[in-house]
């Protein structure tokens, strides 16, 4: 898997890489590596970043010589993670209203 899609998935459910390491118990120079292209980390390390995303949510697909993510996040978790004034719920930094 492409450091990139990597990165995509923890983007996508929202964790910062200080965050998945903490979560998975590894340091952050072998995220923050295989993100830019630099290295692969141990199979080891991959199997636990991987549980982790998997537990929030994502879910990596390969097929014909391509490799993809995708994010399976419930309302609330979305509007968690999202970056958008319109999918921000309570307690962020913008106010909107809602009239659904």
């Amino acid at each position: 898997m492409p450091g990139y899609v990597f990165q995509a998935a923890r983007v996508l459910v929202g964790l910062s890489q200080q965050g998945l390491c903490d979560q998975a118990g590894v340091s952050k120079k072998p995220i923050n590596d295989f993100e830019n292209m630099l290295s692969t980390p141990r199979a080891s390390t991959v199997t636990k970043l991987v549980s982790v995303l998997t537990k929030h949510g994502v879910r990596f697909v390969e097929g014909n010589g391509v490799t993809g993510v995708v994010a399976v996040l419930t309302r609330a978790r979305t509007e968690e993670v999202s970056r958008s004034p319109q999918r921000r719920g309570p307690g962020r930094h913008a106010a909107v209203q809602r009239s659904d």
